[in-house]
């Protein structure tokens, strides 16, 4: 493939012919009629799947954040943890709905944010064939290699099993991936007459902008695509490089400066538009870090972003903001980095390593699974490796030998997106970012001319060496265990939402066989226990928790469990230590708070149970339980008139507890005359 013209500007004689070829019009007419016709086929079942049935993790966060949209607009009531842009495209696309305690959603209302994905993943193929026509083929090609040009870099991605499947998920990462295609498209070209005019690095810059909106690590293209409009505007007139390098960036800090008012006010401080690098660099960082994404942040997500009430309770806070929680995260993470550098250096390196590896990296959205209950998704068999073993060599190849081209943009953004995400953790869903990119790097080395066969085979081996997965035999076995283990909790709640035996049953089996491959973490014991209860199993039940407390013996969930079995069998004394040890992990749990003022209070130890209540009434003023435990107390003691201020106290925050009236009701009738 030859280098970009040092010359002239005349119009690109190739391209004004590929204008006028029909083959490319028909080639965008079958692609898009494939794509509707595979859509057709494959939307309706994975919408019926469990995995159309029940969003998990980050799904339930951007339904919750699309549903406080409707009341608000443009702006939500607390600064944006995670993308701002995402819960505005589900809210606009009508799918705001809220997610029930059994996460199972009715799948028709998720439609409107699944089409658009769809028009996304579409809009990307087409984009592709549009890119390979302007960038890959020949100057000199004749209609049958522009067309394999076009052809071949939107079929790799129109074949791509992942990427049809984060389209069917409530997830940023197809309008994410569109978005980055659209500014690879939007970028100068190959052909010597492609000028970045302003109009157009205008757009260059809002899109990137809009692409930083879902993720922030979109953003590292802008200077690599900015660099080349400036480079190109140099080599042609040694004038007006700045001005092609400024718009875009003027352009892209324009579509993010509201969210960077609305964050920065509420935070009380400059911030991004998002919230969630702290937390994010300790995942990748911290002293559980091990490359992919851990759960060394506890808590529910869903209620409690970022883990502040965890961090409240290292910190002995009350409360934390989640501008705060976000500092402290990140000071913990940088401690970390900077106690163990050559750890950092070795983990970094690892995640980029991870980022190239052939391995799907699929525990999020178990892809054979997804393939199993989708059927139509086993057409799909172009993977993550192959990409890489035909594009690696050969970026690598032009980024040194061919430089100021297109291909060689593509590669360097490539580098640049993986180091900056290595920065952080690996998941599989982060990758697709750089599908697109990767699929016109491998269409490039399939159609340069000027390879010989030998320079490919060896550019290909130098890809095959890297995307190996050498020595992760036993990871691998552990995310397919952690996958069925995701699978199972999706059944159960279906289970559940329609009470159907059979599914909790398949819940079961695969919980179990998830846990015998050797599942990591308590959740997959927890998730089998609630099948258990919801099978009426309580012999199962028992033997399962006592099971996961010898994996598992300072879980405070797996604790606080157990204590409500002891203290539901009035087994009192044995229960009164474990809630002891909850308290040693969680200092303001309000379950263990409040079981140990009632059992203290019973043994004839009002005073220690007065300083667990008033620890409960003090940590958790939204739970009425502390108000009623501590007035209780105060009353026994004969200390009416200091019950009566508490139960006020909290009918004030609680007008509507009925136990705290009968309460105060009989405080009153016990004082009146």
């Amino acid at each position: 493939m030859p280098g970009p013209d040092r010359h002239s500007a005349a119009p690109d004689s190739s391209t004004a012919a590929s204008r006028r070829d029909p083959a490319f019009a028909i080639l965008l007419l079958v692609l898009l009629l494939a794509g509707i016709l595979l859509w057709s086929l494959l939307l309706p079942r994975a919408e019926r799947s469990v995995f159309g049935r029940v969003p998990i993790l980050d799904e339930v966060y951007y339904l919750d954040r699309a549903v406080e949209l409707r009341g608000c607009g443009l702006c939500p009531s607390e600064p944006c943890f995670m993308s701002p842009l995402y819960p505005q495209l589900i809210r606009l696309t009508g799918s705001a709905v809220s997610v029930p305690e059994d996460r199972a959603v009715d799948p028709r209302a998720l439609r409107g944010i699944r089409l658009l994905q769809v028009a996304c993943w579409l809009g990307t193929v087409l984009l592709l064939a549009w890119i390979g026509r302007r960038d890959l083929a020949p100057p000199d090609a004749g209609p049958r290699t522009r067309l394999a040009a076009a052809a071949l870099p939107a079929l790799l991605y129109f074949l791509y099993r992942p990427a049809a499947a984060y389209a069917t998920a409530v997830l940023m990462e197809i309008p994410l991936t569109f978005l980055v295609t659209l500014a690879v498209a939007l970028a100068p070209g190959r052909g010597r007459g492609d000028r970045p005019g302003a109009i157009r690095m205008l757009a260059l810059g809002l899109v990137i902008g809009a692409a930083a909106l879902l993720r922030g690590t979109a953003l590292v293209i802008l200077p690599v695509f900015a660099g080349l409009a400036a480079w190109r505007e140099w080599r042609r007139s040694r004038r007006g490089s700045l001005l092609a390098a400024a718009i875009p960036l003027l352009a892209a800090a324009l579509v993010m400066l509201p969210a960077v008012i609305h964050n920065s006010r509420l935070a009380g401080r400059l911030s991004p538009p998002t919230l969630n690098a702290g937390v994010n660099l300790y995942i990748g960082n911290g002293p559980d870090a091990n490359g992919f994404y851990v759960t060394s942040v506890n808590g529910d997500w869903r209620r409690d972003p970022a883990g502040r009430q965890f961090l409240a309770a290292r910190l002995g806070r009350a409360e934390l903001s989640l501008a705060e929680a976000d500092s402290v995260w990140s000071a913990r993470a940088r401690r970390a980095i900077r106690g163990n550098p050559a750890r950092a250096a070795r983990l970094w390196l690892k995640k980029v390593w991870l980022h190239l590896q052939a391995w799907e990296i699929d525990q999020q959205l178990p892809l054979e699974a997804w393939t199993r209950q989708t059927r139509y998704g086993g057409l799909l068999f172009v993977s993550y490796g192959l990409l890489v073993v035909l594009g690696l060599g050969y970026g690598l190849w032009c980024l040194g030998r061919r430089p100021g081209g297109p291909v060689t943009a593509w590669m360097l953004a490539i580098l640049l997106i993986i180091g900056l995400q290595s920065v952080f953790f690996v998941v599989s869903r982060y990758r697709q970012l750089v599908v697109p990119l990767w699929a016109l790097l491998a269409a490039a080395m399939v159609l340069d001319r000027s390879l010989s066969v030998r320079s490919r085979a060896v550019l290909v081996a130098c890809g095959v060496l890297v995307a190996a997965p050498w020595g992760l035999g036993g990871v691998r076995d552990l995310w397919a265990a952690m996958a069925r283990a995701n699978e199972a909790r999706r059944w159960a709640q279906v289970g559940v939402a329609e009470d159907s035996r059979e599914d909790l049953l398949r819940a079961g089996s695969m919980y179990r066989q998830a846990l015998a491959d050797g599942a990591v973490g308590p959740a997959a014991w927890q998730g089998l226990i609630a099948v258990d209860h919801a099978l009426g199993d309580a012999t199962a039940a028992v033997a399962d928790l006592d099971s996961a407390l010898a994996a598992w013996p300072r879980d405070p969930d797996l604790l606080g469990q157990k204590a409500a079995d002891l203290l539901a069998a009035h087994r009192e004394d044995e229960a009164l230590p474990l809630l002891r040890r909850i308290l040693e992990a969680r200092p303001r749990d309000p379950d263990a708070l409040h079981n140990l003022a009632v059992l203290l209070a019973r043994r004839g130890e009002p005073d220690r149970a007065r300083e667990y209540a008033a620890r409960l009434k003090r940590n958790h003023p939204e739970d009425p339980r502390g108000y009623l435990d501590l007035g209780v107390i105060l009353a026994r003691q004969g200390r009416t008139e200091d019950a009566r201020k508490v139960f006020l106290e909290g009918l004030s925050g609680h007008p509507d507890d009925v136990i705290l009236h009968r309460n105060l009701a009989i405080l009153d009738a016990k004082n009146s005359p």
